[in-house]
């Protein structure tokens, strides 16, 4: 096989939903690089689409290509592109290539899982039936020069396309082979570990002829098209010893070659950066330092290459601090980096000349409707400045923590079994500060309902325990005391519009109105208290019909008494009222309901800081 010499490919690097455009310097008069569409053009990228991918996985889609990743391929957040590559070249033995290349960023991309990727082909640049089963697959990787075939391919001539499973992401093409099938021969194998299970996603490559193939979750493989030869075979797993062997092939034979493969007892993983530049369209930034600042293990560090990658290898388990810094650029510190044994962590830092100050961060609990807490609970970062698609989960406590945020806004969505999820509105993170924020839970299947949460506490940030939550107003009624973090929670209410009061004994009452409860959603709603005047008492009651039942909409008027005269109050669902603030004395009261004979309570007798109940009994008119 020829030797390519041009790199321009293997550096490309695009991040971000918007189209982007990288025209790429080439030396097209190298022969692997032959060009039939333009032979003097440079490749050209063209980002179609964009998605962010987390642990969960994901699908990107555009132009009819398509790539597939199954949860647990990625371990960290990373932003997944598709697009198209104009003038990409092809090996020179090569008959000629079909159609445009396709592109799938960000180039250094490795995935602990295999991922499906499916190329789009027109038969009418194909030609005809013949030519169809000749269409080969190439890939140009990050840091190679040369190009590398992909066996394995599955052809899908109904839907005119063709699907490969990989696990690292570059500029793809499809060619056509000059030469008929019986000139060639192939190998195919299993490979399993020391057990005999079958190992997925192990790279099989077959020297000199650069070809690999990934394989499938029974652990086969195969790798045709190959030229009569001696072949060093190599098998590759981030949890497992490499092992090679050598083996030949003639023409219109397949040899078998099967492999075992030793798990490597290291217990470590490795951490990739991709590091670009926000400030140049995401462009690879070279000679970029990487260090660990917090982790298991601190020692290692890196520096980025001409794609932008730096790797830190042989790292224990755990979750890390990685600081990313540049010449000219802002450092970017990212936390909660997580190491996996025998797996890797694809970092994604975009650094900046701009200045984002000193990072936030994020903690509290995670419990359900009776304040227990819940363990194992996810919480993501599901929009803000930085870090979309970052979780942690809650420990025995239900406590987390998500630290180094950017300021801005955040939004969160919060997952546990048998409960419903909870996306929380946008939840302000400032500078250098730790913002508190608890989530609480319902029940699976009442994602119909909704809820209020919050906390009381006093003037000086203190807690306050006990304090009454009542609802006065609205489609439901309830009421709730605060625990002894000064939480609360009206849980499971309709939604629709509330009216809260919140008292607590040495506390000015305060009553909060137009609290929206929406379907599924948990509003939040804190509240101060001031402490209560020492000289001031209140007047507390119901106000019933003849047959004890109460009257809501009820008026309570002090209509005499050394304070607040004139003073009115509404009775809520339950007939209750209260009127605060009071002197000491003795008031007279009235109460009214339209409908009802109006009464009124003479020598009401109030004293400081006391509570003096009064209950009216109105009769029909």
């Amino acid at each position: 096989m020829p030797t390519a010499r041009c790199l321009s490919l293997g550096v490309l690097t695009a991040v971000g939903l918007a189209v982007a455009l990288y025209g790429v310097g080439c030396d097209v008069a190298n022969d692997w690089n032959t060009d039939d569409q333009n032979p003097q053009g440079n490749p050209v990228v063209t980002i179609l689409e964009t998605q962010r991918v987390n642990d969960q996985g994901g699908t990107v889609t555009a132009d009819n290509t398509t790539i597939e990743i199954p949860a647990g391929a990625v371990n960290s957040p990373v932003d997944i592109s598709v697009g198209t590559v104009t003038s990409p070249g092809r090996p020179d033995w090569t008959e000629r290539r079909v159609g445009v290349g396709r592109y799938f960023g960000p180039v250094g991309m490795v995935f602990n899982k295999p991922v499906t990727i499916t190329l789009p082909y027109n038969i009418a640049d194909v030609g005809n039936q013949d030519a169809l089963s000749r269409m080969l697959v190439f890939a140009m990787h990050a840091g190679e020069t040369d190009w590398l075939r992909l066996a394995g391919a599955t052809l899908n001539s109904g839907e005119s396309t063709i699907t490969i499973t990989t696990t690292r992401l570059s500029t793809f093409i499809l060619t056509l082979l000059p030469r008929s099938q019986a000139s060639y021969g192939s190998f195919h194998g299993t490979v399993t570990d020391e057990a005999g299970a079958p190992v997925a996603g192990v790279t099989v490559t077959a020297d000199p002829e650069r070809v690999y193939a990934i394989t499938d979750d029974e652990g086969r493989y195969a790798i045709g098209w190959l030229i009569p030869a001696r072949f060093t075979i190599h098998f590759t797993h981030p949890a497992f010893v490499a092992a090679e062997r050598v083996a030949d092939t003639a023409g219109g034979t397949v040899t078998t070659v099967d492999q075992t493969l030793t798990r490597d007892t290291t217990e470590a993983g490795s951490i990739r950066v991709l590091a670009t530049n926000a400030d140049s369209d995401n462009a690879p930034v070279r000679n970029a330092t990487v260090t660990i600042l917090d982790g298991p293990a601190t020692t290692a560090t890196g520096t980025t290459n001409a794609s932008g990658i730096a790797d830190l290898v042989g790292l224990p388990a755990g979750q890390y601090t990685i600081k990313v810094a540049a010449t000219q650029l802002q450092d970017g510190t990212y936390g909660g980096v997580p190491v996996t044994a025998g797996q890797w962590t694809v970092l994604q830092a975009v650094l900046s000349a701009s200045t984002t100050g000193e990072p936030g961060s994020v903690s509290g609990f995670v419990r359900n409707g009776d304040g227990a807490p819940i363990e194992g609970a996810r919480v993501e970062i599901t929009s803000g400045p930085r870090d979309v698609g970052r979780a942690v989960t809650t420990d025995a406590t239900g406590a987390y923590s998500i630290d180094l945020l950017p300021a801005g806004n955040y939004a969160f969505r919060v997952t546990a079994g048998g409960y419903d999820t909870f996306d929380s509105p946008a939840i302000v993170v400032d500078a250098g500060e730790e913002t508190l924020q608890d989530f609480v839970l319902s029940p699976e299947g009442t994602g119909d309902l909704g809820s209020v949460f919050g906390f009381v506490r006093d003037i000086d940030g203190n807690p306050i325990v006990g304090a009454e939550v009542r609802i006065m107003g609205g489609p439901e009624t309830g009421s709730t005391t605060t625990d002894n973090d000064g939480a609360y929670e009206l849980a499971n209410l309709t939604p629709g519009t509330y009216t809260v009061r919140f008292s607590a004994d040495g506390f000015e009452t305060q009553t909060a109105t137009g609290i929206q409860v929406t379907a599924g959603q948990q509003t939040t709603y804190h509240v101060t208290l001031d402490v209560a005047q020492a000289e001031t008492g209140s007047i507390v009651g119901l106000v019933l019909d003849a047959g004890a039942n109460p009257i809501s909409g009820a008026t309570v008027e002090i209509t005499g008494g050394p304070s607040n005269v004139g003073t009115a109050v509404q009775t809520d669902i339950v007939g209750h009222y209260e009127i605060t603030g009071l002197d000491p004395g003795s008031y007279t009261l009235q109460a009214s309901m339209t409908g009802y004979q109006s009464a009124t309570a003479s020598n009401v007798n109030v004293t400081a800081g006391g509570q003096t109940a009064r209950n009216f009994a109105l009769a029909e008119q």
